[in-house]
């Protein structure tokens, strides 16, 4: 039953990270599940041996040597990885070990790179501005000779006003 839990919960989320802690108050860890619910981040315990079982038979196995201190793993349908790392950081007892996001299995320092990744949204502003550019420059272009023929007979006009 917990093995089918924990199977369930890391194919089921874009985001599962194995967190080890040390000596945890019950207050500690109730500030930090209270902190990652708030962002939608659930916390979870199961046991080492049973979760090292359960993930045995399934492509995460290789995540299976990080369940050997004692652990817990935090879990999101979005990958919320910046969130995460800022409540960890207020636990100095708490260390992350690695996990799963998007279907890509990373290790400690991969999932900080990937948290320091631009958003989605900022990422497609930027292509979109990058595509959006060459066609600006077309119309500034084609706009410029009406410009200065428009300025030039401006200028002859008020040339032969200035004669009369």
């Amino acid at each position: 039953m917990i093995a089918d839990e924990v199977r369930n919960v890391f194919a089921s989320n874009e985001m599962v990270l194995v967190c080890q802690f040390g000596d945890l108050k019950t207050e500690e860890w109730e500030e930090l599940r209270f902190t990652l619910n708030k962002e939608d981040i659930a916390v979870k315990m199961f046991p080492n041996r049973v979760t090292a079982k359960a993930l045995e038979d399934t492509k995460y196995r290789e995540v299976t040597p990080l369940f050997l201190a004692p652990t817990f793993v935090t879990f999101s349908k979005e990958a919320k990885v910046k969130p995460l790392l800022s409540a960890i950081k207020q636990q100095p007892k708490i260390e992350l070990l690695g996990g799963k996001i998007d279907n890509h299995l990373l290790s400690r320092n991969s999932v900080v790179d990937y948290s320091k990744l631009p958003s989605l949204t900022e990422l497609q502003g930027q292509l979109l501005q990058i595509l959006s550019e060459p066609s600006r420059r077309l119309a500034t272009l084609l706009g410029q000779n009406q410009s200065n023929l428009s300025m030039n007979l401006s200028q002859y006009v008020s040339q032969g006003e200035d004669k009369s």
